[in-house]
């Protein structure tokens, strides 16, 4: 009986580390399931899922967006994607290391804008987010981790 409850209990434990690996790996996949649409009003939350079931195809992962035009994702990885919202609008989205945790994830979301042709941008501009989605103000880079 003592070996049984001890084969229990090794099995709870390895199952509850499994949980929490699990947990801790978040992609960008992930992420940009769960984005807001506040956050990027362009695309509703079936636009997004269906462009990475496009990519997952081998297919063009274009949709049409909220203002009657098309936007395409360009690139897929674990840790980063790219968006071409209009024309003129290019996103690119990185999940970032941190020395510090935040949400309780050493991990932040950092959301790149370029606004103008992809020949000549006219401006960028930088968001960061934690995982949970939480605007980070007044965020500091050299809290990014160094590899």
């Amino acid at each position: 009986m003592k070996t049984i409850n001890h084969l229990f209990f090794f099995f709870f434990l390895l199952v509850s580390c499994m949980a929490v690996s699990a947990q801790s790996q978040t992609t960008i996949r992930d992420l940009f399931r769960q984005m807001p649409d506040s956050i990027l009003p362009y695309l509703t939350e079936n636009n997004r899922l269906d462009m990475i079931d496009f990519i997952d195809s081998k297919m063009k992962a274009r949709v049409q967006n909220k203002f009657d035009g098309y936007s395409e994702l360009l690139s897929l990885s674990d840790d980063s994607l790219s968006l071409q919202m209009s024309p003129v609008l290019r996103l690119t989205m990185r999940l970032l290391p941190t020395e510090q945790a935040y949400d309780e994830a050493r991990q932040i979301i950092c959301l790149d804008w370029y606004v103008g042709h992809p020949s000549s941008t006219v401006d960028v501009r930088h968001t960061f987010y934690t995982v949970l989605w939480r605007k980070l103000e007044d965020y500091s880079l050299s809290l990014v981790k160094k590899d």
